[in-house]
């Protein structure tokens, strides 16, 4: 009985008699400085927020190389703005800056080397145009799910010409004639447009696609008619976004900084090599193929 007592004793003493040491014996420390704690994690953000802004100026310079060799640049660009915390919708406005300054870049590069058209440029923009504000207007409510099969879509059509008369994607010359004037390639060019002012991301592999073997364009002359349909349409539908303050301009320069970078230096390649058609249409497939596992 005496035993039993003693251990009921020593069980509920042992845990205040614990404490009462511990108390004791182990000198009181000071609660850590909340001021200090804050400024902690204010280091902590700006750090995560420096590295997410690097991230974007090098995801520039690759996309902007890319879409001013082949396209769909913007499958690198919007990842990142959802990463700075965009909205999708914010987002795909927001793209538009860099691709706005991506072409200017790429054109000077062409231009520089004597390769960018300028002759009959209102048959291959205007209708581009005209589709590009009517594709934003569609784009205000446009849902994540609906651009993703959006971009699904045109893709696996992009990856099914560019197997579609190879020699046409290759020649070095473009066709003569007015095949640009006639309604087919000028309805081609409408609905590019719409999907430009629409969704973005894709929109130059597309105008490759339509140029080359719709309207007859070289491809390195078609590359460069691209940076023209891409600018002026881009202008409107950016617009349109900034009416809607859509446009977020922190993250949305960074990005074109790094675009204006990687257009520069592709267009420069593009126009320089004798090679270029070849190594584009390569380019644009392997592009393709990614943009479409990416998004099934």
């Amino acid at each position: 009985m005496f035993t039993a007592l003693f251990l009921m004793y020593g069980a509920l003493a042992a845990p205040a008699f614990a404490a009462f040491s511990f108390a004791t014996i182990m000198p009181l420390q000071a609660a850590p400085d909340f001021n200090d704690l804050l400024a902690t994690l204010e280091s902590v953000r700006e750090f995560e927020t420096a590295a997410l802004y690097l991230l974007a100026f090098v995801a520039g310079i690759i996309a902007g190389g890319i879409n001013t060799l082949a396209g769909a640049g913007s499958l690198i660009t919007l990842p990142v703005l959802f990463l700075m915390g965009l909205s999708p919708h914010d987002a795909n406005a927001t793209n538009r800056l860099g691709v706005i300054f991506q072409s200017l870049s790429g054109m000077y590069g062409f231009r520089k080397n004597d390769a960018l058209p300028a002759e009959n440029i209102q048959w291959y923009v205007v209708p581009a145009t005209v589709g590009a504000i009517a594709g934003a207007w569609a784009a205000v409510a446009i849902d994540a799910d609906s651009m993703r099969y959006s971009i699904l879509g045109a893709m696996l059509l992009v990856l099914g010409l560019l197997f579609l008369e190879p020699k046409r994607w290759l020649r070095e010359q473009s066709e003569d004639g007015d095949a640009y004037r006639r309604p087919l390639a000028l309805a081609i060019l409408f609905a590019i447009g719409f999907y430009g002012g629409f969704v973005q991301a894709g929109v130059g592999v597309l105008l490759l696609a339509g140029l080359v073997l719709g309207s007859g364009r070289s491809l390195l002359e078609a590359n460069a008619l691209k940076l023209w349909i891409v600018l002026i349409a881009t202008i409107p539908a950016l617009a349109f976004f900034l009416y809607y303050d859509q446009v977020r301009f922190g993250p949305g320069l960074t990005l074109a900084a790094g675009q204006l970078l990687g257009a520069y230096l592709a267009a420069n390649y593009a126009s320089q090599s004798p090679r270029a058609n070849i190594w584009i249409r390569r380019l644009l497939i392997v592009i393709t193929i990614a943009a479409i596992l990416r998004l099934v």
